[in-house]
């Protein structure tokens, strides 16, 4: 088969998918729209390969059927929990308690108020910098990132990169299901939703913004048999509204770091993990970092020594280990390839899945502890259709998923709401 044959088929694969889980679900689920966003990057990974640009850049890639058959099936074993949890079908959902709950909304939207002040300046050189590009391309031979002032800044801003996720998942729970502090509650949820943003817009950062439009859809979708008719019109209008500052941000960045490739640069952004993945990782991983390039919180807590502080020394490590080009995108099952190779992660793969499946069961019934564990595994399938989510910052996220979702667990009260008919 040709190159563009083989492209050609593995968009068509995921279309399929997403098609026949429709059809099999005869609803939109969480399920289907993961696969419905894998498949709009498959597609795009189509144009990127079409564009002029792409054989001068690039050259001769050669495309082969194993890499596609083996990341495809891997990613629908990770995916597999979701898939199998019809949010269509669920009847109701257990109530946490509210006063609890409400003193954690209040602690966490003091953290919320002494980042965003901790970050302002960061914010303020970001908007005033003459080419938020060239400001992008610092971050790469910078450790520090974002710099804060004093130490108890610093502290919270880790802490944050912990919850941050985790509070918008709380927080869209509280808007549709807590009664009291209304005004507080909506506060929250509009916090929680602007501090990434906020965020990375002072790393000039564009991939979270893609990612917090698609990931504020899925949560969305994830209650939508609670969410009222009026409701979900006002969620359409301000989706709508969001969308449009968000992408105009995202080509302002890209036009100021690419000028006039940023078209092209946009396909490649959007469209080269499937590619990079097929013709130049599958056949020329040599190696694997066992956990020391992309675990590295717990590998020092296990006493071992990081290897790099920048992102190019952690590049440079990763290239001389694997034999691979590391600074693109290979998705996430890339990343697992990286550090446990490729028999491993499908292990891992096998194991993740059965104990999240398990731990959603029943199905019917959605409590705040397993819509913690859902929106972040979501979060992670969409974020990992690029890159290995779980690296640097997300190995204190995947701590504190786990903390968060057993302790929120523990609150629960009998008290149920049932789905709105």
């Amino acid at each position: 088969m040709s190159n563009i044959s083989i492209i050609y088929l593995n968009a068509i694969s995921f279309t399929f998918m997403f098609l026949f889980l429709y059809w099999k679900n005869k609803n939109l689920t969480i399920g289907v729209y993961l696969l419905a966003w894998y498949t709009v990057f498959a597609w795009f990974s189509v144009l990127y390969f079409k564009t002029d640009l792409f054989h001068y850049f690039r050259g001769y890639e050669k495309i082969r059927l194993l890499p596609f058959l083996y990341l495809v099936v891997t990613i629908l074993l990770y995916m597999y929990p979701i898939l199998k949890f019809d949010s269509s079908k669920i009847k109701y959902i257990k109530v946490a308690d509210p006063h609890i709950l409400f003193k954690f909304i209040i602690l966490m939207l003091f953290m919320q108020a002494l980042v965003y002040i901790g970050t302002f300046p960061s914010v303020l050189k970001a908007a005033l910098s003459p080419s938020i590009g060239d400001l992008r391309d610092t971050f790469y031979d910078d450790d520090k990132g974002i710099v804060y002032s004093n130490i108890i800044f610093q502290k919270l801003a880790v802490l944050n990169s912990g919850m941050a996720n985790i509070n918008i998942i709380v927080s869209s729970y509280s808007l549709v299901f807590m009664n009291i502090k209304r005004k507080l509650i909506k506060l929250y949820f509009i916090s929680s939703f602007l501090l990434p943003l906020y965020i990375y817009f002072a790393l000039a950062n564009r991939f979270v913004m893609m990612i917090q439009l698609g990931w504020s859809i899925f949560i969305f979708i994830l209650l939508l048999s609670f969410i009222s008719r009026k409701v979900k019109k006002k969620f359409t209008i301000y989706i709508t509204g969001i969308s449009i500052p968000i992408l105009a941000l995202f080509f302002y960045i890209s036009n100021s770091r690419f000028g006039n490739t940023a078209l092209y640069m946009f396909y490649k952004y959007c469209g080269e993990s499937f590619i990079n993945y097929n013709a130049d990782f599958f056949y020329d991983l040599k190696g694997q970092t066992s956990g020391s390039a992309y675990f590295t919180v717990f590998s020092k807590w296990l006493g071992h020594k990081n290897n790099f502080t920048t992102l190019r020394e952690k590049w440079a490590y990763i290239d001389n280990i694997t034999g691979i080009d590391s600074h693109v995108f290979y998705t996430f099952v890339g990343g697992f390839n990286i550090e446990f190779g490729f028999i491993a992660t499908i292990f891992i793969g096998l194991s993740s899945s059965f104990l999240i499946y398990k731990y959603l069961r029943p199905f019917s019934i959605l409590t705040l502890s397993k819509m913690i564990v859902i929106g972040m595994l979501g979060l992670t399938l969409l974020k990992g259709v690029f890159l290995f989510p779980l690296q640097g910052g997300g190995n204190i996220e995947l701590l504190f998923t786990i903390i968060a979702a057993l302790l929120f667990k523990r609150i629960e009260t009998r008290e149920k709401i049932r789905k709105v008919e």
